[in-house]
């Protein structure tokens, strides 16, 4: 019962990360089909930039860093959930409800506050004057750009997709 489900993830995890780390340590450029492994050079010359080395070293504390806030963090949830109180359900709820939302009510979500007219951000730019009753008008063709054109390009988003 687990080999579907392990070829599966496999497949469409495993074959695409040592792909991309083969095809790092290569030549291989975009609308070529020559190959040649140039490993040592591109591991030396890496691990001689110190931009490299900076972003490497900032990868591992921030993800040994919220490892261990996650560890921490939910060893206490469980503590706590394991005594009875008063709303345990609904804290229970509140903890698990980031999980159990699926990513297409998120989309949802998203789309509704960067719509043009009915955006959450509109309705709240609309008062101080950086948006039109008509909605936003940055990034329309056209359309004369607001006197705070920076806070209405982020309301206008949507407007802005193909």
């Amino acid at each position: 019962m687990l080999a579907p489900a392990l070829g599966y993830v496999i497949l469409l995890v495993g074959v695409p990360f040592v792909f991309a780390i083969v095809l790092g340590f290569s030549n291989a450029t975009a609308g070529s089909l020559s190959f040649e492994w140039s490993a040592s050079a591109t591991m030396w010359r890496f691990l001689g930039d110190p931009i490299f080395l900076r972003a490497l070293r900032n990868s591992v504390v921030v993800t040994v860093g919220s490892q261990v806030l996650v560890v921490i963090l939910a060893t206490a949830a469980a503590q706590v959930f394991r005594a009875t109180f008063h709303g345990k359900r609904f804290a229970r709820f509140e903890l698990l409800l980031p999980w159990a939302v699926p990513v297409s009510l998120a989309a949802i979500a998203w789309t509704w506050i960067f719509d043009s007219t009915f955006s959450v951000i509109n309705w709240t730019l609309r008062p101080r004057a950086c948006c039109t009753t008509a909605g936003c008008t940055a990034g329309r063709s056209g359309a004369r750009a607001p006197r705070h054109h920076h806070r209405a390009g982020v309301a206008d988003l949507s407007v802005q997709r193909p």
